[in-house]
């Protein structure tokens, strides 16, 4: 299985941003550079997918030498299923559990299956918040310093 979800690159990286940001609660703001440098992309482009989040209210952005981002919400309070909603406009799923498709969904001998594993994943992504993947991230964080 190649993926479960089509989720947008986008997506992705304002997810694990918003994660990141909430794993540093001791810094005043996380600056696009640290942000870039962490999740192995541009930070024009780190600074283009995260608009839509600052306008949504989510996210304050600051310019300047101490400057970047701090989450305006409590990252327990972010649901990642109100994420996926807001920047990809409808739940993101796969048709197909393989990533290649042997056969039409109306004939499909997996079709129960599918049905099962996208229903289970769009529960878990509706009780899933910035703060449970921030765990992750501090987690990896702890062994990197190891």
């Amino acid at each position: 299985m190649h993926k479960i979800l089509n989720i947008t690159e986008k997506t992705n990286v304002v997810i694990h941003s918003l994660a990141f940001i909430a794993a540093h609660p001791e810094l005043d703001s996380v600056s696009v550079k640290l942000i870039a440098k962490e999740l192995v992309v541009s930070e024009s482009y780190l600074a283009k997918v995260l608009q839509p989040v600052v306008k949504q209210g989510l996210l304050d952005s600051s310019r300047g030498a101490k400057g970047g981002y701090r989450l305006k919400k409590n990252p327990k309070k972010i649901m990642l299923m109100d994420l996926l909603l807001l920047l990809e406009g409808k739940f993101p799923e796969s048709i197909c559990l393989f990533d290649r498709p042997r056969c039409s969904i109306d004939s499909c001998p997996f079709r129960r299956l599918s049905e099962k594993v996208k229903e289970t994943v769009r529960k878990e992504l509706e009780g899933f918040t910035v703060a449970d993947v921030a765990e992750n991230f501090k987690e990896m964080l702890a062994d990197k310093k190891q």
